[in-house]
């Protein structure tokens, strides 16, 4: 069978390979770029549809485009600055700086322009941010079990219970999530509990979606109240639970639910992913940068060239090779992003977290 012939195989000097080894081995041949590498890698773990698609467009090369646009802009200013170095200084126009000043100018902007689709293109990576919050008790943890499909959090009758945020990943019509539940929101002495407390005040603030469960059998009291009128209506929902037990909350809109029963949460889900395609920026342009290392590597060059460009605005003739050098080291920056420039632990860095076979 297979096994017999793989050690035959073995026997006769082939190896196993190694993670990645296969993308790695396209990328040393020239036949794909770092970027488009990570792509591969980006669509192989995606977790939802809208992952997927951006990791399928740098796959094909359309993010690398755009990185080598402002690698070449670069060079282009490099390059001229670099010529003027073999003129002594009355052999010069006297624009010409100027130029070279005004070109950089433009290569910032596309710089800016790809750094600021960021923000979006993390989105779509990790998930946008859902915090559950409410009084102990409200049914917080048995929503995220609920949304998750399978028991990840512990639920009790027993008030604060949950004492620490419990974070999990999961897709929503298509949103990928990254969902936090959150300890019960009441005074207490316990030093434990009131730093859960902290935690899911701060994750709350920091959410780009906040449900706010109230437990909608019992009467709103003054603590709901003030938190209530806290919320941003563009960033959170209101759910209204045990409804199952009769509604003595009337004063208040929300999505009523039973997380005993099922009902209402469809309604719940769809009124999560109406206030995400609000409120959240979920589609990327689609050139995004969605990787971590890309950005790190973008912020450092655009450092670089910052500095090359406060050269270039007073005492130019003198500053010019430092100018010169400080681009040079924007360009390795750059190069590093799709591979230009690399190094053996670059590389072991981004193909060993392949599967074999890839």
């Amino acid at each position: 069978g297979m096994r017999r012939i793989l050690r035959r195989a073995l026997e006769a000097g082939a190896r196993m390979a190694e993670p990645g080894e296969f993308t790695k081995r396209a990328f040393l041949n020239g036949r794909i770029d770092l970027v488009q590498a990570e792509g591969i890698f980006d669509l192989i773990r995606a977790r939802s549809d809208r992952a997927a698609a951006a990791a399928l467009e740098q796959m094909e090369g359309k993010l690398s485009q755009q990185f080598n646009i402002i690698y070449e802009a670069f060079l282009e200013v490099a390059a001229n600055l670099e010529t003027t170095l073999d003129f002594v200084e009355d052999e010069l126009p006297d624009d010409v700086f100027s130029g070279i000043a005004s070109l950089l100018d433009q290569t910032f902007l596309s710089l800016d322009q790809l750094l600021d689709t960021w923000d979006e293109g993390r989105l779509l990576r990790e998930g946008a941010r859902v915090v559950i919050l409410g009084r102990p008790n409200a049914g917080k943890s048995t929503l995220l079990n609920v949304l998750l499909g399978f028991e990840r959090a512990i639920v009790s009758s027993t008030a604060g219970t949950t004492r620490d945020t419990i974070e999990e990943g999961f897709v929503l019509d298509g949103i990928p999530l990254r969902i936090i539940d959150t300890a019960g929101l009441r005074e207490t002495d316990c030093e434990i509990e009131a730093e859960g407390i902290r935690r899911a005040e701060a994750h709350g603030e920091e959410a780009h979606l906040a449900i706010y469960l109230l437990d909608a059998s019992e009467p709103l009291d003054e603590e709901d109240r003030v938190r209530l009128a806290r919320l941003d209506s563009d960033k959170s929902v209101v759910v209204l639970n045990k409804i199952d037990r009769g509604r003595k909350v009337v004063e208040v809109d929300g999505v009523p639910v039973s997380l005993v029963s099922g009902e209402g949460i469809d309604a719940l889900k769809q009124a999560m992913a109406d206030k995400l395609e609000k409120g959240a920026d979920l589609h990327a342009p689609p050139h995004a940068v969605i990787s971590e290392r890309h950005r790190q590597l973008l912020v450092k060059a655009h450092r670089e060239a910052r500095q090359a460009r406060e050269f270039l605005n007073e005492n130019v003739e003198e500053n010019a090779v430092l100018a010169t050098e400080h681009l040079r080291t924007a360009l390795e920056y750059l190069g590093e992003v799709t591979g230009r420039v690399y190094h053996e632990e670059l590389l072991d860095n981004i193909f060993s977290r392949f599967c074999i076979g890839k």
